[in-house]
């Protein structure tokens, strides 16, 4: 294999586009594209790879359904891997044929804030990070896409998402770090995921995937067909909700669920503690209370700040500062703090 063709077979590698030996980067009109002899078909790739001045100068940029060079037509089926990547624009219009948007193709797209989807249905695919960091505020996700993965991660200006009837699969957790989401809708006739309260499930209700940061709920209570809490689905979660309530039947809180989340309170029902990850409570400085028969497995299986649910009358205050988590805890009519596992008085001395 001379030079030529092992740089094009490591590319195929990075951006995920199946090219001929024949591929080759052109620039047609204003953007540039790998064209497949072999197959007739052009993905659309990057000016200026992950800067911002990748199509410096377009604020709406209109993708071609077909581009033709030196005598031949190529179909135009994919956005490329990091195509669009920091680009400055504020709208994008695909046309019908594409079928994949690849892996971070328009990442970070800071002003991107409109996106004209194709009619015919051809679109399967989303990628990871295809739309992360970008400066969307509603998504309608267009009818005939099947899979999307972590894709619109960190879209902070992200408000409400529409899920068509068409998705299958969600291949790693979505929309984490969208702190103005508030809501999510799911098409009735979607078979596999379905939406309440604005709130994403898996069809049958008994997963909850996504709770959205900007829902203002003080005080969430955890439907009752729900068994499992997916992962990362209280990641980073701020000002609410404050307090997270549990019935029995919860028997799995999935990886990060509560990574560093601001919860004040966690309160659950089930009298065996539910599996955790080893990273679902990290940096979570919740004060937890489980049955009282039971709370010392809790402390066991989850970690030492549990107390039994008849400590609640009680009362239990965390304080959260930059470097530890301080506790001012009322218990047994005596007033302590705990910081870094130790137990302090109020004057200071270590409890041993």
């Amino acid at each position: 294999m001379n030079i030529m063709r092992k740089t094009l077979f490591l590319f195929a590698l990075v951006t995920g586009f199946t090219l001929g030996l024949s591929a080759q980067k052109v620039q047609i009109g204003d953007l540039y594209y790998y064209l497949n002899d072999n197959n007739g078909t052009a993905s659309v790739t990057w000016d200026k790879f992950g800067e911002k001045t990748n199509y410096q100068g377009h604020a709406t940029i209109i993708i071609p359904g077909d581009v033709s060079y030196d005598g031949k037509n190529y179909r135009v089926n994919e956005i490329g891997t990091y195509a669009f990547n920091s680009c400055q624009m504020t709208s994008v219009v695909l046309p019908d044929n594409i079928e994949t948007i690849a892996k971070s193709a328009f990442e970070k797209c800071k002003n991107l804030s409109s996106i004209g989807w194709g009619q015919a249905g051809k679109l399967k695919e989303i990628a990871q990070n295809a739309f992360s960091n970008s400066g969307l505020t509603t998504l309608s996700l267009p009818d005939g896409v099947k899979t999307i993965w972590n894709s619109f991660n960190y879209c902070s200006k992200l408000q409400v998402v529409t899920i068509p009837a068409s998705l299958e699969e969600i291949k790693a957790p979505c929309f984490i770090g969208c702190d103005s989401l508030t809501a999510i809708h799911v098409d009735a006739a979607n078979l596999n995921y379905c939406a309440e309260d604005g709130l994403l499930f898996d069809k049958q209700k008994t997963i909850l995937l996504v709770y959205p940061l900007a829902c203002q709920n003080k005080r969430f209570i955890l439907p009752e067909s729900v068994t499992k809490i997916g992962d990362l689905v209280f990641y980073e979660a701020g000002e609410y909700p404050q307090t997270v309530i549990l019935h029995s039947g919860v028997t799995n809180i999935g990886y990060q669920s509560f990574f560093f989340s601001q919860l004040d309170t966690l309160i659950s029902y089930s009298v065996v503690p539910p599996t955790i990850d080893t990273e679902t409570f990290k940096e979570c400085y919740a004060v937890m209370y489980a049955p009282d028969e039971s709370y010392m497995d809790y402390r066991t299986a989850w970690h030492e700040w549990v107390y039994p649910l008849s400590a609640l009358a009680e009362g239990v205050e965390t304080v959260q500062t930059s470097s530890s988590a301080i506790r001012k805890e009322v218990l047994n009519g005596h007033v302590i703090i705990r910081r870094d596992d130790k137990l302090y008085t109020l004057d200071g001395n270590e409890i041993k």
